[in-house]
C-alpha cells in the first residue's frame, strides 16, 4: 500500500517508523473533491511539521504562518520552545484548544511520539466540541494574528531603519 511505503523511507531509523507508522492508516490518499486550499480550512486538525527541528534553534517558516492565519486548529512539529516563542511575541497559538504539551521536549525525549500522540488525541477531542464555538474561536485566532503579523511588519520598517543606521556607523 503506498501510504504505507511512505513510512519506510531510508531516512528514518526504525524507532522513528515505528512511531509514524500507527498514522498510515488514518491517512487517506484521497478522499475528498476539493482544492488544496479548501482542503487546508476544511481540515480537524492542520499538521506541519518543519524542515529544520532543533533542541536549540527555533526555525520559523511559511509553514508555520500559514497555521497562524487559517482558522482551523493546528500543531506543528518543530524546534524546541517554538510554540512558546509564537505565544510570547504575541501570537494566539489557541493553547485552550490545543495542548501542545510536545513543544518543550527535546529530540531524544521521545518528542516524534508525544507529538503523534498529541495528533491522534486533539483530533478525537476536536470532533466532540460543538463547532459553532470551535470555528468561533479559530476565526478569532486567526484574525488576532493576522494582525499581530501587521503589527510585526510595520514594527519591523522602524526597526530595520535603526539596525541599517547602528550597522553602518560599526563599518
Amino acid at each position: 500500500e503506498f501510504r504505507r511505503v511512505l513510512f519506510r523511507s531510508q531516512y528514518a531509523t526504525a524507532d522513528q517508523r515505528a512511531k509514524l507508522e500507527p498514522l498510515a492508516d488514518t491517512m487517506p490518499l484521497k478522499n475528498y473533491d476539493c482544492s488544496h486550499d479548501q482542503i487546508y480550512t476544511k481540515s480537524w486538525l492542520n499538521i506541519a511539521v518543519e524542515s529544520y527541528s532543533s533542541d536549540n534553534v527555533i526555525s520559523i517558516s511559511e509553514k508555520i504562518f500559514r497555521c497562524l492565519v487559517t482558522p482551523v486548529p493546528w500543531i506543528v512539529y518543530s524546534g524546541r520552545y517554538t510554540i512558546a516563542r509564537l505565544q510570547s511575541i504575541g501570537f494566539d497559538v489557541i493553547p485552550d484548544v490545543i495542548d501542545h504539551c510536545y513543544d518543550s521536549r527535546c529530540e531524544n525525549q521521545n518528542k516524534l511520539a508525544d507529538f503523534v500522540w498529541c495528533a491522534k488525541t486533539t483530533i478525537e477531542k476536536l470532533k466532540t466540541m460543538p463547532l459553532g464555538p470551535l470555528t468561533n474561536r479559530c476565526q478569532q485566532a486567526a484574525k488576532h494574528n493576522q494582525q499581530r503579523l501587521q503589527e510585526l511588519n510595520h514594527q519591523w520598517q522602524t526597526d530595520r531603519a535603526m539596525f541599517l543606521n547602528n550597522f553602518d556607523s560599526l563599518i
